[in-house]
Formats: C-alpha cells, structure tokens, sequence
C-alpha cells in the first residue's frame, strides 16, 4: 500500500506554478509519494490519467489535485494553451 499523491498542472506560464509549490511541500512528507505532472494539451491529459490509472492497486490511497483554470461559462476547464476540456475528455479517459 502506498500513499500517492498525483498533481496534475496546466497554467499559463505567467501564473505562479502553484501545483509545482504544492509538489515540492509534499515530496517532504514522509509517508506520501508525490507525482507532478505538467501537461499542455487534451492528449497530454488523458495519457497522464491512463498512467495513473494503469499505475495504481486496489491497495493504494491515491489523491488526484488538478491545479488548472476553470472556463469562464463553467462548463469545465482550460489548459496552459487556452485548450478547452469538458465532459469528452471525462469519458475518454474511462474508456482506456
């Protein structure tokens, strides 16, 4: 059994790396594995999410962050190159 901790970052690089100060404060604990991934676009996203999921057991206690901006109408979340994500990039990644 393992205490994972995934963190997943997509902002602009103009905005303080919040998900990588986060990273850095938990790789000191002792009884947590911390993960950073930065990712820029949809694809990079559903293949960090399958990594994940491939990588885990039943046994493990895993904490998924996403450190992302939320769109502006709502309907779900922009990454670092403006790249809009909503529910498809949900199912895509329950699919693999």
């Amino acid at each position: 059994m393992a205490n994972k901790v995934f963190i997943i970052e997509s902002l602009p690089l103009y905005d303080k790396q919040t998900g990588t100060e986060l990273y850095q404060e938990i790789k000191t604990y002792e009884n947590f594995q911390s993960i950073l991934y930065t990712i820029s676009d949809k694809s990079d996203l559903i293949d960090k999410l399958n990594r994940i999921k491939n990588g885990i057991s039943v046994q493990d206690v895993v904490y998924i962050h996403f450190e992302i901006h939320g769109d502006k109408d709502g309907s779900g979340f922009s990454l670092k190159n403006e790249e809009k994500c909503n529910e498809k990039v949900r199912q895509a990644s329950y699919q693999a």
